[in-house]
Formats: C-alpha cells, sequence, structure tokens
C-alpha cells in the first residue's frame, strides 16, 4: 500500500508540473501510466495476496485501502475523463458527494520513499523475467516453477525481495522462490541488476525439444543479422538513405545481436541441465 501511495504521489506532482507549462499530452500519458501499470497491472494484482487471505481482519484491511486508493486514483483520472470516473466514483464504497468537488490528489510527503520504490522495481524485474520466461519456453501458465535467486554482495533490496516472496510467487506463479549463496545447477540462469535467478526448467519442460527449437530460431537470426549487416555495409545505401533510416537499420542490428546472445545462452543452459 505504501508503493501504490507513493507512486500515486508522483504522478499527481508529474501532472501538476505538466498542466501548469500546459504540457496536455504529457499530463496524460502520465496518468495513463500511473493508472494502467502502477495500479491496474501491479497494484491490483498484488493487493490479491491479502484480499484472498484466510484472515478476516485483514481481508478487510486490504480491500479498505484497496478502495481508498481507487477513489483518489479515480480523483486523478478525473480532469481527463471526467463523466467516466465520475460514474465509477457513484458506486464506490465510501464515497462522498460527487468527484468533481473531491480535493484533487497531492504528493504526501509521508508516503514518498525512494528506496521502496527502487525495491518495489527490482521485485518488478525478477517477475517479469520469469513471465518473459515462461512465455519465451512456451510453459502452461498454470504450471508452477521452481525458483531460486542469488544477491550479490552488497544489494540493497534483497531483505525487501526476502520479505515479499510469496508476492513474486503470486505474480509469477512459482513456488516460494530459494534464496542461495552459490549458483544453482541444472537451472537456467537469468541475470538482473543486483541479483542471478535460476528457473529450474528441467522439470517444466523438454530440454532437449526447446533447445532444437531455439537454435532454428538461432539460425534465422544469424541470417536476418547478415543482411542488416550488409545493407549498413552496402556505400549506396548509407550515401542515399535519410539517417532516421539507417539509425533505425542499426538499431534493428543490436536488438538481432541481443536477441541472438540470448538464444544462445538459453542453448547453453538447456543443454547443461539435459546431462
Amino acid at each position: 500500500e505504501l508503493w501504490i501511495r507513493h507512486r500515486l504521489g508522483l504522478a499527481s506532482r508529474q501532472i501538476r508540473n505538466a498542466l501548469l507549462v500546459y504540457r496536455f499530452n504529457d499530463a496524460a500519458l502520465a496518468a495513463y501510466e500511473y493508472f494502467w501499470n502502477d495500479f491496474c497491472d501491479w497494484y491490483l494484482e498484488a493487493s490479491k495476496l491479502s484480499t484472498r487471505a484466510d484472515d478476516a481482519a485483514e481481508k478487510d484491511r486490504a480491500v479498505s485501502v484497496l478502495v481508498s486508493v481507487l477513489n483518489d486514483s479515480l480523483a486523478l483520472l478525473h480532469p481527463f475523463l471526467p463523466f467516466v470516473t465520475e460514474e465509477i466514483y457513484g458506486k464506490t464504497p465510501g464515497s462522498i458527494g460527487r468527484l468533481i468537488k473531491r480535493p484533487y490528489p497531492d504528493q504526501v510527503e509521508a508516503f514518498f520513499d525512494a528506496e521502496l520504490d527502487r525495491n518495489f522495481a527490482s521485485l518488478k524485474e525478477i517477475v517479469t523475467s520469469l513471465r518473459s520466461l515462461r512465455s519465451e519456453f512456451g510453459i502452461a501458465p498454470d504450471k508452477k516453477l521452481r525458483v531460486a535467486v542469488k544477491f550479490d554482495k552488497g544489494f540493497k533490496g534483497s531483505g525487501f525481495i526476502g520479505k515479499n516472496a510469496s508476492l513474486v510467487s503470486l505474480l509469477a506463479n512459482t513456488e516460494e522462490p530459494e534464496f542461495v549463496a552459490e549458483k544453482a545447477t541444472s537451472a537456467i540462469a537469468l541475470a538482473g541488476s543486483g541479483y542471478e535467478l535460476y528457473v529450474f526448467a528441467l522439470e517444466a519442460v523438454d530440454t532437449v525439444q526447446l533447445a532444437a527449437r531455439f537454435k532454428k530460431e538461432a539460425g534465422r537470426e544469424r541470417q536476418y543479422m547478415d543482411s542488416v549487416s550488409k545493407k549498413l555495409e552496402n556505400a549506396n545505401f548509407i550515401g542515399s538513405a535519410p539517417a532516421s533510416i539507417i539509425e533505425k537499420e542499426r538499431e534493428k542490428l543490436l536488438e538481432s545481436v541481443q536477441k541472438l546472445k540470448k538464444l544462445e545462452k538459453y542453448i547453453m543452459d538447456l543443454e547443461q541441465v539435459s546431462l
């Protein structure tokens, strides 16, 4: 709850500052990113840990906070979607009067916590990495993954992630993460900012079949890289194409190189766990 209050306050400040200089597009974008990414994508999902709790008191507390944050979020969006937010606000528990008369949310210093924001960003990075790997490996959404985490020495977010291991499990559909001091064997290794994440893919996929699929993808990626490289080495193309087009081709090449590196890493890890 403290994290979403922090994000709400930051969004409010960004919107106010943008409106003061008539940058309406920036204000609308800040409102959208807060509500869609922070509130809907992360906070609503994370709140299920408490709203589904067996403890009735904890469940009631979580629902009350959720409704309170929702009402403040509707007030944040009100200048951009006045009729829709007014209609929703009128149907939420605890709404008083009309939304248009409600004070606009402001940055509350008591909720401002840059360290919490950084720690939650690390947790989000872990969850996003696990979701991406699940998608890339074709692992069924209902298949629980077993994972382990090794923190780099001095990583400041280790305590926060350790306390919120159940949240990682909920958001990424994994078993409770293990925290290890040494590199895990028979696992796919994913590098993060301050940690290494190990996914025990052997338990969830046919590693031989998946490695074969990735090798085919890597072959196609090498062919694509060669074609883009030849285009960028062509003097006629470089001499006649607009700078923006050339830059896009360079970006394509960089993306292709990064994708190939990831595929090669996956292949190496899969072949190792298959031994």
